[in-house]
């Protein structure tokens, strides 16, 4: 088998259709499919059911989250190679023959991922950096910017940007899975970071494009979506920095929540509230400080989380 193909969805039956068409005009006999349904409320699973029936449906009955929900898959998965695909992407004719060539030929490579780009062919940020202390506490426009990587194919990076990512088989089997501690955002740059620990190379491929309809999955849940972002973020302060740095980028990052939440609620009041943006903000910034005066419940965030143990008891999993 060469590549195990695996969507993680939750709702967007049409968004999901698109995405499955386009792989199913570059797979091989080599290759399979798997997507992992997240509790979807709408018919995605029957139409996958009915239309793609090459598709291996792994069904959950709640929102497992990305990195677990992924972990089914990778778990059952055949392939010589992972192909990590959001459900808001679709893959070019190329991608699957390039990125196997790409393995074949750099056996220290563990991660491929192409340049990501918009439906109008505009060009999307398709890597990351490693996140370091001082970018946390210093304004953006203040930082010292970091030379972005250049070449005509294959790029060394740090990071990616989950929305496709190809991964070696043999390179997880060292480093392990994705870790579950995270439920959405972050999980893939942890990942990479522990790849490279090991000696692997993490590379962008910008001779292959892949069109990503960047935040469409989340657009209807975008206020549980940030609280999620803000959970992984003081996750991944504890799992990459040592104690005394995670402690004061957490604190830190709670200080100016509460500023930006004092400044807006200023804002609010000289506006008489008649600025929408001011209302949004107003609104996120509450929720998030809510949720951590609360003691940051898990319940919190993105909806219907599966319960702790969930794979544990599911025959899904």
């Amino acid at each position: 088998m060469r590549f195990s193909i695996i969507i993680v969805h939750r709702n967007g039956e049409s968004m999901l259709e698109q995405c499955l068409s386009a792989v199913n005009l570059v797979i091989a006999e080599l290759d399979e499919i798997f997507v992992v349904d997240n509790g979807s409320t709408d018919q995605s699973v029957s139409m996958i059911r009915k239309f793609f029936p090459n598709v291996r449906v792994i069904e959950n009955n709640c929102n497992n989250g990305f990195a677990a929900a992924n972990n089914q898959a990778i778990k059952n998965a055949k392939g010589t190679y992972c192909l990590l695909l959001n459900n808001d992407a679709q893959l070019s004719p190329t991608t699957l023959n390039t990125f196997a060539h790409v393995f074949e030929e750099n056996q220290d490579i563990a991660v491929i991922t192409p340049q990501l780009i918009s439906p109008n062919g505009d060009e999307q940020r398709s890597f990351g950096y490693f996140m370091r202390p001082m970018d946390e506490i210093i304004p953006k426009a203040f930082r010292k910017k970091r030379v972005p990587p250049t070449g005509n194919k294959l790029v060394d990076v740090d990071s990616v940007i989950g929305a496709c990512m190809a991964v070696r088989q043999s390179a997880i089997q060292q480093v392990g899975l994705l870790d579950e501690d995270f439920f959405f955002y972050f999980e893939e740059t942890q990942w990479c970071y522990r790849f490279k620990k090991h000696g692997f190379r993490i590379v962008l491929d910008n001779k292959t494009k892949v069109i990503h309809e960047k935040g469409k999955s989340t657009r209807s849940v975008r206020k549980e979506a940030q609280l999620e972002m803000l959970r992984s973020r003081f996750l991944y302060y504890k799992k990459v920095f040592n104690p005394l740095t995670a402690l004061f980028l957490t604190t830190f990052r709670i200080a100016r929540l509460i500023i930006n939440m004092l400044f807006t609620i200023l804002f609010l009041l000289i506006s008489l509230g008649m600025h929408k943006k001011i209302r949004y903000r107003f609104l996120i910034y509450g929720y998030q400080l809510m949720w951590i005066i609360l003691g940051k419940p898990r319940s919190w965030g993105l909806p219907n989380k599966c319960p702790v143990g969930y794979c544990q008891e599911s025959s899904s999993c």
